[in-house]
């Protein structure tokens, strides 16, 4: 039986879609998502405090600048629950812990855990996801099961959208703007537009797979 730590909140979302949660042992400060894992011990902090967006980008810009992480990560908890698969990301240091210091912790452990690594940039990368958590946690066929769902109820949404265009020769795309960060704006970037291109808008300010 596999012991899974999620580092991040989509990671923690999909080990629960694809039947691992019951071997979930612990989780990130932000893992919130399903309500039924609350009770796992977290694992990391933010290190910066909320008080404006505008302070917060000094602080993230302040930290990165000199190459500090983000997160603090309880070291001597995730070695003693003796994880066999961390699940994390190395595609934004600033949304959650940056690999490195991941890797770094597990290079240490013994036995040392695989480090499951998500990286999405579009929506068939982020079906993708489910693919990779589901086969390194054992549980494939309820990934291929989930994906198949949702790649169901997303082709539902393109054939809507393309029906409408089909009667309405003249149909015009609504813009769309998506902030992902008020100050400084950070207009959304990678799926974010793709989403917003599947249900018949355009968001004409950044292109699907470029970063926010």
């Amino acid at each position: 039986m596999q012991r899974i730590v999620s580092l991040l909140p989509s990671a923690a979302e999909i080990v629960c879609l694809v039947g691992g949660q019951p071997e979930m042992v612990a989780r990130s400060h932000e893992d919130d998502f399903p309500a039924t894992i609350k009770h796992l011990p977290m694992l990391t902090e933010a290190k910066t405090h909320f008080t404006t967006s505008a302070d917060v980008d000094r602080q993230v810009s302040e930290a990165l600048s000199a190459g500090t992480s983000l997160y603090e990560l309880d070291v001597d908890q995730l070695k003693a629950l003796k994880p066999t698969v961390i699940v994390t990301q190395d595609l934004c240091n600033v949304c959650s812990i940056d690999l490195v210091s991941v890797q770094r912790v597990a290079s240490k452990m013994n036995p040392r855990p695989e480090i499951v690594t998500l990286n999405p940039t579009s929506i068939h990368e982020v079906m993708e996801s489910i693919t990779t958590v589901g086969e390194a946690i054992g549980h494939s066929e309820g990934a291929a099961k989930v994906r198949a769902e949702l790649e169901g109820r997303i082709q539902k949404c393109k054939d809507v959208v393309a029906d409408i265009k089909a009667k309405n020769p003249d149909y015009k795309p609504k813009k769309v703007m998506f902030f992902e960060w008020t100050d400084p704006i950070y207009p959304a970037g990678h799926w974010t537009p793709e989403i917003i291109e599947f249900v018949g808008g355009v968001h004409p300010i950044n292109r699907p797979g470029i970063p926010s």
